[in-house]
């Protein structure tokens, strides 16, 4: 019998019926193949400066490879997969900074906010602490 007609069954228990389900490895292997496919599309798009097209054939990929790690047994599989969906959602990320000319903004440094000692007080008032009494006698009027 092929590996390809091979069914599993699943039994929960108290079902008095069986429900047979197919392998997933045959699948898995072509979405992992169209995923990549949709990938090297993506590159190909990014290399032609078709940052649109890129970011949703990158999305697409992201989007299989998501697919196959939900139904991967391997964990060693998942986490390849993850690195390999977490480079092409980096690179999307990317292609949208590039795409907006006001990204880069809010990550400018900008100057520092003076001292919030007292060292600055001169700077907006007088020195020189005067109350209503004392006020008559510092003013100066001419005579």
């Amino acid at each position: 019998m092929p590996k390809e007609n091979l069914l599993l069954v699943f039994d929960d228990g108290d079902a008095k019926e069986k429900t047979p389900l197919r392998r997933h490895r045959p699948k898995m292997k072509a979405m992992l193949s169209i995923a990549l496919a949709k990938a090297k599309t993506a590159v190909l798009l990014d290399n032609a400066l078709n940052s649109d097209n890129a970011i949703e054939n990158h999305a697409e990929a992201c989007a299989l490879l998501q697919q196959i790690m939900l139904r991967s047994s391997d964990v060693a599989d998942r986490k390849r997969l993850s690195a390999v969906r977490k480079s092409y959602s980096d690179r999307i990320a990317e292609l949208y900074d590039l795409d907006d000319p006001f990204a880069g903004l809010d990550s400018k440094d900008l100057f520092e906010d003076p001292p919030s000692d007292n060292t600055n007080g001169a700077f907006f008032r007088n020195n020189v602490e005067t109350s209503a009494i004392d006020a008559p006698d510092q003013m100066h009027i001419p005579s």
